[in-house]
């Protein structure tokens, strides 16, 4: 049995032994550990030391400063470091773990009692709410650390520099595909997506980047329209073991703002298996109670906490949006000035109506956010059609106004060549986890969808691994 004592003491072996092998370590790879030291330093041997050795070392770099710190990936058990303490404005600590937050050590929970916590250490904070976000964060590491890794071996003159931002390049490449081209039409369905203009190129270049774009965030997307996802969440994180047998599952809201559970030792493989056999719940005018009766519990046992829907309904009023239904004038959509037109334009059930109706007065003052929830989802998408607008513009101003686009024609800002964006091309979900989660032999093609039969698991033999030939520099 690994103990928090051995953890803790392993770890530091682990990282002293490691670093020494880095005189500025810009990447997380192995290039500069044997296969002697991966053993020794991790306690482990074969396939297992190299994949702890590789998620071991990440650097940080903040802005101006070289300030170095070492980050583990949650797959190794001896994955602890102790890091600089971050400071929070006053006006977060109440959705913050701390005022005082300390990411990457041992550290009190936000509540005031005599628990201890684990954080995890990325360039949010927010990385630590909770066990769903801090095991993507961990594949999206892993998977730049196979990158440099790769890298080093078929470009070996390359310096640290060079294979950081190379493999960072390819991430953020394959990430965006993936986004395009498998997610958005799950969630917006095919006319949204041609309205908008979100179909990828097959082939060629995209001439579509416009300076003039704005692609921040716009106000009713982040405050209100992509908080739709909280609705899909399930209450519990399934876990599977290397044989797809079903684990002990755990619940959302012990999770919140704690690495503890991903620092056991195979705890984020058996949650991503879990994430590609787990259906999301149908988007709807409610959330599990883990998020509407036990959010940030304030006596750290889960007994009650806030309530995140309500949250969101005042955050849009903080932001000053403006009402539902002008929303829906703003989107083309048909609109009612009355709650008796509302429910002839079928938008939502007739209960959901009743219950607006008991809470406003006038149509005219609908939030945005629980309207948004409640509407019928739209053809082949999940959602519906005032969300699935706002969303399309938000993702069409990320495309068009993004000079760093992977797809771009422009010589300055575009690093990738044809054949490295047909490499990009290639990518799916699936190849991503194939490549980077233990025990995953089999896929379905399309992982945003559940196993069905059009959507068979496959061999990860069958699913291709990015072709890197195209990064051969001669």
């Amino acid at each position: 049995m690994v103990t928090a004592d051995f953890v803790e003491d392993h770890f530091k072996n682990a990282v002293a032994k490691a670093v020494k092998q880095f005189d500025k370590p810009d990447f997380a790879t192995t290039s500069g550990i044997s296969s002697a030291a991966q053993s020794n330093a991790f306690g482990a041997t074969g396939p297992d030391a190299l994949m702890m050795a590789k998620d071991a070392l990440v650097v940080e770099d903040f802005a101006s400063s070289l300030s170095k710190k070492i980050m583990p990936d949650a797959k190794s058990p001896d994955a602890r470091a102790s890091l600089k303490k971050i400071d929070l404005p006053p006006s977060l600590s109440l959705f913050m773990p701390s005022a005082q937050a300390t990411t990457g050590r041992k550290t009190k929970t936000a509540v005031c009692d005599d628990k201890e916590i684990f954080t995890g250490f990325l360039g949010d904070l927010r990385c630590n709410v909770n066990l769903g976000l801090q095991t993507l964060y961990s594949l999206w590491l892993r998977q730049h650390n196979s990158l440099a890794f790769a890298l080093s071996k078929i470009n070996p003159d390359w310096d640290e520099e060079t294979l950081y931002q190379e493999a960072r390049a390819i991430v953020a490449a394959r990430l965006q595909h993936i986004v395009y081209n498998k997610w958005l039409p799950v969630l917006l369905g095919p006319e949204t997506i041609n309205t908008w203009g979100l179909n990828l190129m097959p082939s060629g270049r995209y001439h579509g980047y416009d300076a003039t774009v704005n692609a921040g965030l716009a106000n009713e997307f982040s405050a209100a329209a992509f908080r739709v996802g909280l609705t899909m969440a399930t209450g519990v994180y399934i876990r599977l073991s290397g044989a797809h047998e079903p684990l002990p599952e755990i619940r959302l809201s012990n999770t919140f703002f704690k690495a503890n559970e991903i620092y056991k030792l195979g705890m984020l493989d058996e949650v991503l298996r879990g994430m590609t056999d787990q259906s999301g719940k149908i988007v709807e005018n409610s959330a599990t109670t883990e998020l509407s009766q036990h959010l940030f519990p304030t006596n750290g046992t889960a007994l009650f906490g806030l309530d995140l829907i309500s949250v969101n309904i005042q955050r849009g009023r903080d932001h000053g949006l403006p009402a539902y239904r002008n929303w829906r004038k703003l989107c083309g959509l048909s609109t009612a000035d009355n709650f008796v037109g509302l429910k002839r334009l079928q938008i939502f059930p007739d209960d959901v109506i009743d219950k607006l109706a008991k809470i406003y007065e006038s149509v005219k003052d609908i939030d945005l956010y629980p309207a948004g929830i409640a509407e019928a989802s739209v053809d082949g998408g999940i959602i519906g059609p005032t969300f699935s607008c706002i969303i399309g513009e938000q993702f069409q101003r990320f495309r068009s106004g993004d000079r760093f686009w992977y797809e771009n024609d422009l010589p300055l800002s575009s690093r990738l060549t044809d054949d490295q964006r047909n490499a990009i091309r290639q990518t799916t979900l699936a190849s991503v986890l194939c490549n980077n989660v233990a025990g995953i032999n089999s896929i379905q093609a399309s992982v945003f969808r559940t196993v069905s039969d059009s959507n068979l698991r496959l061999p990860c033999s069958d699913i291709r691994p990015i072709d890197l030939g195209p990064w051969l520099r001669a």
